[in-house]
């Protein structure tokens, strides 16, 4: 119809007409514009509120993690501390003796708990960073992701383990390895049934062990800066889900 009459407007030099028609058709043109364009914020706008509460249900899942990870190192640590007293007084050994028996094994076991990235790394590889429109978030959650994947580059070495596994190889009996292993990783003291006898047996030939005695210390090391890093995360944590709910809140308050 526009276009008709348009034509019709050129053919009879109705100039009047045709500056009309155009602008019609300009400001009809605009109108769609801005209408897709409002219709895409209002996407937008949904599709970041949902990645924020997905980043925060990460968060608390993280925070799950790290507690976890605070129990076994300090539960690490003092399984080093048992073995160095039982080493220079097997006493020490006989009166815990199912927790000397299963520090020998699990002392090494790793004590950090890693954190996963889905939501953070679906948003990256998506390219949606953008979608967070809070330039402060974004780089708290980038500082945040970036600093979990220093310490794990930090805390994922093995070589300890292995060594350390090599050093007190054919210590323990296999009873005594089938027992802890299916002990797994307890949040409670186990029953070994171990008896004294076999703690300080055990203990008297740990001393020969000369290369699983050094290890000790740089296993307690290891085990310390899990809590460091976990100090560290813990607060970056904590911090970025009080920032993510704020923002949520601005975003709540404006709509």
């Amino acid at each position: 119809m526009i276009l008709r009459n348009l034509a019709e407007a050129l053919r009879n030099q109705n100039w009047f007409t045709v500056v009309l028609e155009i602008m019609i058709v300009v400001i009809g043109i605009f109108l769609g514009l801005q209408a897709n364009d409002w219709n895409q914020g209002r996407k937008d706008r949904a599709l970041e509120v949902r990645y924020l509460e997905r980043l925060q249900a990460d968060l608390e899942k993280d925070l799950g993690r790290l507690e976890s990870s605070e129990y076994f190192a300090n539960l690490r640590m003092r399984q080093v501390r048992l073995l160095l007293d039982g080493i220079a007084d097997p006493a020490a050994a006989a009166a815990q003796p199912d927790q000397f028996i299963e520090a020998v094994e699990k002392v090494s076991w790793e004590s950090y708990r890693r954190i996963t990235s889905n939501t953070y790394s679906e948003l990256i590889g998506a390219g949606r960073a953008t979608l967070i429109r809070s330039e402060n978030l974004r780089d708290a959650l980038a500082e945040y992701y970036a600093d979990i994947e220093f310490w794990e580059t930090i805390l994922k070495e093995e070589f300890l383990a292995r060594e350390y596994s090599v050093a007190m190889a054919g210590l323990l009996s296999l009873n005594f390895l089938e027992r802890i292993a299916q002990s797994g990783p307890p949040s409670e003291p186990i029953d070994l049934a171990v008896e004294a006898g076999d703690a300080v047996a055990i203990a008297i030939a740990l001393k020969s062990r000369a290369q699983g005695i050094q290890l000790l210390p740089m296993i307690y090391k290891h085990h310390y800066t899990v809590l460091v890093a976990n100090a560290e995360v813990r607060n970056q944590n904590e911090a970025l889900q009080a920032a993510i709910e704020e923002y949520l809140m601005t975003m709540s308050g404006s709509t």
